[in-house]
């Protein structure tokens, strides 16, 4: 019962009382696991579409630091 009311709140407000904790735990959000997976694609070279003179480490290492802001 108490999990449904915080869901719901979440989905209302967009905040919910046992969230700082989770996020302290190191549960992260569907945009920041994205970002770090991009960013380690372009690490690793996996990616087609990036342009040849760019470095991908540094692009990569650009991207982790956003997500940390």
């Amino acid at each position: 019962m108490g999990v449904t009311g915080f869901l719901a709140q979440h989905a209302l407000q967009g905040w919910c009382q046992p969230l700082p904790i989770l996020r302290r735990m190191g549960i992260r959000t569907c945009q920041e696991i994205e970002q770090e997976r991009y960013a380690l694609k372009m690490i690793r070279g996996d990616t087609t579409h990036m342009p040849q003179s760019v470095h991908p480490r540094s692009q990569a290492q650009e991207l982790l630091s956003i997500q940390e802001r």
